[in-house]
C-alpha cells in the first residue's frame, strides 16, 4: 500500500505501522478496518469564503442548532450534501460534525461539505425563544390556544411567501452585519 503513494503529495505524509491492540489502545475503541488518521482543522474562512466562513456562492446554507447526536448529524450532512447544500452553520450545542459517528454515518460526505460555528446564532435562537416563550404566555391569558396556533401558522406560512422573493438574488458578502444585511436575513 505504502508503495501505492510514491509519488504523490501524500509519500510527504509520515505513515505509522502498529499492531492491532496499539491502535485500539490509541483510539479508545478497536478499529475494526485497522487505519486511522490523523489531521488538522481548516480554519473557516480565506480567500472565495465569506464572513461566517462558509463559501460566498453558497445558495443554500443548512443551520443546525442543538443537533447533539452525531449519527444524527452525519445522516442530516449526508442529506443536504446529496440535495446540493453548500455548507453547515453549527451552534456550540451542536455535536463535532468531524467526530467519527457523524462522519461514518455521513459516508464521508461531511467532509466534503463546508462547517463553521456561530455563536452569534446560537445567541439570536436563544433570544427568540425567550421572546416567543413570553409573547406566548402573555396572548395565551387573553385568546383560546387553538386561535393562537392557528394564526402563528397563517403568519408563518405568509412570512415564508414574503421572504423567498426577497432571498431569491442575495449573495453573501465579507464584511456583511446585522446592520447592513439584506432585508431577506430579518
Amino acid at each position: 500500500m505504502l508503495d501505492a503513494l510514491a509519488g504523490t503529495p501524500a509519500a510527504a505524509v509520515p505513515v505509522y505501522v502498529a499492531e492491532r491492540d496499539v491502535l485500539a489502545a490509541t483510539a479508545g475503541f478497536d478499529v475494526h478496518r485497522g487505519v486511522l488518521a490523523l489531521a488538522d482543522r481548516r480554519a473557516a474562512g480565506g480567500p472565495g469564503h465569506g464572513a461566517a466562513g462558509l463559501p460566498a456562492g453558497a445558495s443554500t446554507i443548512v443551520v443546525l442548532e442543538g443537533v447533539n447526536d452525531q449519527e444524527n448529524l452525519g445522516v442530516i450532512a449526508r442529506t443536504m450534501r446529496g440535495l446540493g447544500a453548500g455548507g453547515l452553520l453549527l451552534d456550540p450545542t451542536t455535536a463535532d460534525p468531524l467526530g467519527r459517528r457523524a462522519v461514518r454515518v455521513s459516508m464521508g460526505e461531511i467532509l466534503h461539505l463546508p462547517t463553521t460555528l456561530s455563536v452569534q446564532a446560537a445567541g439570536i435562537f436563544a433570544g427568540s425563544l425567550a421572546l416567543g416563550r413570553l409573547g406566548g404566555g402573555v396572548l395565551l391569558r387573553r385568546m383560546p390556544w387553538f386561535w393562537l396556533l392557528s394564526a402563528c401558522v397563517v403568519a408563518m406560512a405568509v412570512l415564508v411567501l414574503v421572504a423567498l422573493p426577497l432571498a431569491a438574488n442575495v449573495q453573501p458578502r465579507e464584511g456583511m452585519t446585522w446592520w447592513n444585511a439584506p432585508l431577506a436575513a430579518y
